[in-house]
């Protein structure tokens, strides 16, 4: 029935939009897929770390997890190679987790570990959970040496967990005007440009040292 001066409601709109709201709530809820992983314990390797952020960090934008970003890899390996223990760090949802390990893998990227979000409100609050990451790995005696992300929240987990600036780079998402505000030392606009740096004036670890 239409009642004067009513909008008339489209059910079949309604449900359409409730489906997606509901789509939605599922995806970004629930358990991680994937198990927390422990911080690994110092041996006589070097202590410091490379912390990297993943969605828009290694791929070209956050809300794209197949394609990494030109040169990613090379890049991570770099740092792998002069001695630095690689550590992600990521709160994507648990629907697009469980293929992390095996994309990791699969395009090149070295080993380290894998820290994901276990839960909603980690999820929810990922400047928190880095943070709180990160600051295990100090307790535990490691050296954050750089940090790499392409948002706000990274920047600003690095700056809670200590790390200079001069240490800082941001990624400039595709198709993005600018870097996320932040403490950084420079926004990148691909890894390409930055293996100058990590080759030439990054330091080579020494096996103990701090």
């Amino acid at each position: 029935m239409y009642y004067p001066g009513r909008v008339p409601i489209d059910h079949e709109d309604t449900l359409r939009h409730l489906s997606l709201a509901t789509a939605i709530i599922i995806v970004s809820s629930g358990c991680a897929l994937i198990p927390p992983a422990d911080v690994p314990p110092l041996s006589g390797t070097s202590r410091q770390v490379v912390v990297l952020d993943i969605d828009g960090t290694l791929t070209p934008r956050n809300i794209e997890f197949s394609t990494p970003r030109e040169s990613a890899a090379d890049a991570i390996n770099a740092f792998h190679k002069k001695g630095y223990t690689v550590v992600y760090l990521t709160t994507r949802v648990p629907a697009f987790q469980s293929n992390l390990p095996d994309w990791l893998a699969r395009n090149g990227f070295p080993d380290g570990p894998l820290h994901v979000a276990q839960t909603a409100n980690e999820r929810a609050n990922p400047a928190d959970y880095k943070a709180r990451v990160m600051g295990q790995y100090i307790h535990a005696g490691w050296r954050l040496a750089y940090a790499y992300g392409d948002s706000t929240t990274d920047l600003v987990a690095y700056s809670r967990a200590g790390l200079p600036r001069d240490r800082v780079f941001a990624l400039k998402r595709k198709h993005a005007d600018h870097c996320q505000e932040g403490v950084y030392e420079m926004c990148l606009e691909s890894w390409a440009q930055h293996m100058s740096f990590i080759e030439n004036e990054v330091p080579e670890t020494v096996p103990g040292e701090v």
